[in-house]
């Protein structure tokens, strides 16, 4: 299969090269396609223009702290609880990152059935003795779909509730989740959610944050910046990634990177039966837990299941050693390396694989039956979403 289309490609470069398409840099991008006109020795698409890693150059608009004023929350509040500890972070990097125009502004409010938007003063001293937790019930649903009401599409909004039933009838609507806030969310937004230890035995405050998947990975990754806390993602996907195919680290087989991205060509396997490739990737704008290397090496599948010939290993950029040339010639903006040894075996041209999600184990095993059937409500309105945080894929020529 792979002979015929290295022959196809052979007398498509024969026909271009009777007809004397122009093309200055020689990257297999004519000219008058060509949108970046200097780029001889690099790896190009299909505009001729570098396949770069996109940078990190996400700003937004505001982020927005609602914490649930119900009386139950009184005692999660404190000098050293979980909660104000947490938070305290958490509003300190969201700070930091306004002064570095990361995000246009922040706001704050207190939420039960209605929202009573407060400044900043009054939001932290609420966090430290609880003396404006006095609403007598907080229905689930009305807390969300205030937040809802308030939330700005270009932002990120942070529910902080022990999602806790006061009133147990007033909360059918939550039980049963046939209210469609959520479901209304999920067409086109993400959300991600922490349980947090509060004081005294299995009690736990739930921090739900809202936003678009780049915009939460952020979040977490700079602003949370705690990769031990539980956490359970909904809709929180990122589609396909970009990456580099590295010609020079851990090549092994001939070969050579194809004029267009994510191309391998004329691939030789020789007396080895096998070729080895590394993938340059930056996955910085995924949550912190998506970027670790003990779950991407657990996590990360082939899509079409042909798992015998091909075997990969992640590793972070940072922990790596290599030749100072070969670093320098990776994107600046590379966190992992991705080495894949694919044998001649193999019965396809086109490789995908990626990360499915799945729900974590500790919703399943909650014993609040309100936050277990909040969560699982939540689980279920996300149903349609796309359940891949990433994808790849990698085409053999």
């Amino acid at each position: 299969m792979i002979s015929r289309y290295i022959l196809i490609g052979v007398v498509a470069v024969f026909f271009i090269s009777c007809k004397s398409v122009p093309d200055k840099d020689h990257d297999g991008v004519p000219d008058h396609l060509d949108l970046c006109e200097s780029t001889p020795d690099e790896a190009v698409d299909g505009t001729g223009c570098p396949c770069v890693i996109s940078s990190d150059s996400l700003a937004f608009g505001q982020v927005q702290f609602f914490i649930d004023n119900s009386t139950s929350m009184k005692r999660l509040a404190g000098e050293t609880t979980t909660l104000r500890i947490t938070l305290s972070t958490i509003l300190r990097n969201t700070r930091y990152a306004l002064e570095q125009k990361k995000i246009a502004g922040e706001g704050y409010y207190l939420v039960s059935d209605k929202s009573q938007k407060i400044n900043y003063d009054l939001f932290y001293t609420n966090l430290k003795v609880g003396h404006l937790m006095k609403a007598r019930s907080s229905p689930l649903l009305k807390m969300i779909e205030s937040v809802m009401r308030n939330h700005d599409k270009s932002g990120i909004s942070v529910l902080v509730s022990d999602c806790e039933l006061v009133d147990q009838k007033g909360d059918v609507e939550d039980l049963t989740f046939k209210n469609e806030s959520i479901k209304r969310f999920a067409k086109d937004g993400s959300l991600l959610i922490y349980r947090l230890k509060g004081v005294g035995a299995g009690a736990y405050f739930y921090m739900m944050v809202f936003g678009r998947p780049d915009q939460i990975g952020w979040f977490d990754t700079k602003v949370v910046s705690d990769k031990t806390l539980e956490r359970a993602d909904f809709g929180l996907a990122f589609g396909a990634l970009d990456f580099q195919v590295l010609n020079y680290t851990g090549r092994k087989g001939d070969w050579f990177l194809g004029s267009y991205c994510r191309t391998i060509e004329q691939i030789e396997y020789g007396d080895s039966n096998r070729i080895t490739v590394g993938l340059g990737v930056n996955l910085s704008s995924l949550p912190a837990n998506l970027q670790s290397v003990p779950f991407l090496n657990k996590n990360l599948s082939l899509r079409d299941g042909k798992t015998t010939n091909v075997a990969f290993e992640v590793f972070a950029l940072s922990e790596m050693e290599m030749d100072r040339d070969d670093r320098d010639r990776l994107d600046k903006n590379t966190t992992h390396i991705i080495f894949m040894t694919i044998k001649k075996e193999i019965q396809t041209n086109h490789l995908n694989f990626g990360i499915s999600r799945q729900l974590p184990t500790w919703i399943k095993a909650l014993s609040n039956t309100s936050s277990r059937n909040l969560l699982m409500g939540i689980h279920e309105a996300y149903a349609d979403a796309d359940n891949n945080y990433f994808t790849m894929k990698l085409t053999l020529n």
